[in-house]
């Protein structure tokens, strides 16, 4: 039961993270590598598939879609 619970910890914060890099990219201009390690992704890569799966868009794509409103 303790690994299903870690597992629910992670894909939380995990889950938090995103909405939290998300929420950066909507409102700063800041690069995507420092909104990355700015929410806790050490990899920029593993950030943007993670971001992509979640948003349907790359981070830097989801930036210039938002600014452009």
């Amino acid at each position: 039961a303790s690994d299903v619970y870690k597992r629910q910890v992670f894909d939380y914060l995990h889950d938090y993270r995103l909405e939290q890099a998300r929420r950066l990219l909507e409102l700063s201009d800041r690069k995507v590598a420092d909104v990355a390690e700015t929410v806790g992704f050490a990899s920029r890569s593993y950030f943007a598939s993670a971001f992509k799966q979640k948003f349907g868009l790359n981070p830097k794509a989801y930036q210039q879609q938002k600014s452009s409103r």
